[in-house]
Order: structure tokens, then sequence, then C-alpha cells
């Protein structure tokens, strides 16, 4: 569950308010006879949690490209650091009852019953984050929603100086001359681009065994064209509205009657484009 945060002010929140779980929890329920010598003793046990988070869901992004550990549909796909995670809280909880407080002895016994307490302490834990973490991001998404519409409702429709697409096949025997203010959005169809587009007061489709990533070369330096998606490139002053679904985003588009899908991760880049176009 921890794996899927992604702002940093979130991570150390969430962080820390999980050491402060483990110590109330500890202190209240007692789970599995678990002794302690002090009061000293279950912010120690708080500390382990809190420095083992801090290293796997904190530092270990901050080191690494962010996008390795995100999945198109905003999901983590290192869910290892999580189970990594759980081992080692639950080494540093067995050392310090071990070596620190003596209330189990160093065997392989008291090992794997340690490792057993932190799991399933772990699980009651990972429940209450779950909740916690997605009426966090719910909100988070839905403000951040809401400024992109009233961002859409202040675009001004003016006539903007045109630019002139050259889009040309690989095989050099086909093309296509659009202007910019009439391209709707290119998606991407395995090695072929298919291209949205106003022609007079009709919406036409055009494939061309173009890559997205070519296309996207032609008009990246149009700062109407954003990334909002693996597979698509949009013109921002064609979108009407921004749906919340789920962990992504649906973009409601002149000339098109379905939505298009955009990634959490491409938002904060389609944003700047829309303001960019005010």
């Amino acid at each position: 569950m921890l794996s899927n945060l992604s702002n940093k002010n979130i991570s150390l929140l969430v962080i820390t308010g999980c050491g402060l779980f483990i110590i109330v929890f500890l202190g209240i329920f007692r789970p599995f006879e678990v002794e302690f010598r002090s009061i000293w003793s279950l912010i120690i046990y708080g500390f382990i949690t809190i420095t083992s988070c801090f290293f796997y869901f904190y530092l270990i992004p901050l080191l690494i490209d962010k996008e390795s550990f995100i999945l198109e549909d905003g999901c983590t796909k290192h869910l290892p650091l999580d189970f990594a995670n759980i081992i080692t809280i639950g080494i540093g909880n067995f050392l310090f009852a071990g070596y620190i407080e003596h209330t189990c002895t160093i065997t392989w016994k008291w090992f794997w019953r340690y490792q057993f307490y932190t799991a399933s302490i772990g699980a009651i834990l990972s429940v209450v984050l779950y909740w916690v973490v997605k009426s966090i991001k719910l909100k988070q998404q839905l403000k951040e929603v809401e400024s992109i519409n009233q961002k859409l409702q202040q675009q001004l429709v003016l006539v903007k100086t045109k630019e002139t697409f050259v889009f040309e096949s690989e095989t050099r025997n086909e093309k296509l001359i659009i202007q910019s203010n009439d391209l709707i959005c290119i998606k991407a169809e395995g090695n072929y681009s298919m291209f949205y587009y106003f022609e007079g007061d009709k919406t036409n489709s055009k494939l061309l065994r173009l890559s997205l990533k070519y296309a996207e070369t032609i008009v990246e330096a149009n700062t109407s064209f954003s990334r909002s998606h693996r597979s698509y490139i949009i013109n921002c002053t064609k979108i009407v509205k921004i749906n919340s679904i789920g962990s992504n985003y649906q973009l409601w588009v002149q000339g098109l009657q379905e939505p298009l899908p955009a990634s959490r991760q491409n938002i904060a880049d389609l944003k700047r484009n829309i303001e960019k176009t005010i």
C-alpha cells in the first residue's frame, strides 16, 4: 500500500502515521502477548517502523527514476518493496527485543515468530492505510480536476496564429498536411498513428505508418499539444472537460464522441499546457 504513494508530503505524513499507529496499537492491544519494558520500548518499535518505511518509500524513489515505479494505470509495479519493508521491520523488532530488551531469545524460532508478528500487524495497518491514502488522493485528484476545468472555462475562443504540420509516412508515399488548430489528437496504433482532425464541420481521421514518438517531435514546439497518455497526443485547446476516474482521468474533447484517457503522470504537463492556451 505504501508503495502507491507518489506525493512527497503525503509519503512523509503517512510514514509518520505508521509509526504512531504501531505505538498506539501495541500499547493498547498488546498483541501476541509481546512484552514491553517501558513506554520507550513502544517508541523504539514505532521508530523502527518509521525508519524502514522512510528508506523504502521515500529515499529509494528519490534516488531512482520514479517513472520506473509506476504503471500506466497509476499502480506500483514494485510491490517487492512492501515485502522487503515488512522483512526489515521484522528483523529490527527481533534484534531490539533479543539484544536490547531481552524479551526473547536469539533463535530461529523467535526470528520467524517476530516476522509473523510484524506481517500480521502490517496487514491490519495496510487496511487502515488503504482507506486513508485513497481518501487523501481522491480529494487531491478532485481538487486538481476542478482547477483544470476552471481553466478550461476561462479559455478564450480566439483565432490564433496557424501553424502548418506536415506528417509524412515512413514509406514517403502518403502524407497529411494540416493546420494546428484543426488537429484534435493523435493516437498510437502499433507502428502507425491515427490522426483525428476537423475538416470543415466534420471530424475525419487518417492512418499513417508513422510512430507516435516521431509525430510528437513535429508538434512538441507548439505548446497547445501535450502527451496525455502513452498512446495519445492531444490538442489542449480542444479539451472541453476533465473527469476523475479511479486513479486516472478522462478528457472530453471537441469533435470526439468518446472520452480520451489521461494518466496520472501526464496530468501535470497537460495542466501547464492548458494554462498556456488561456
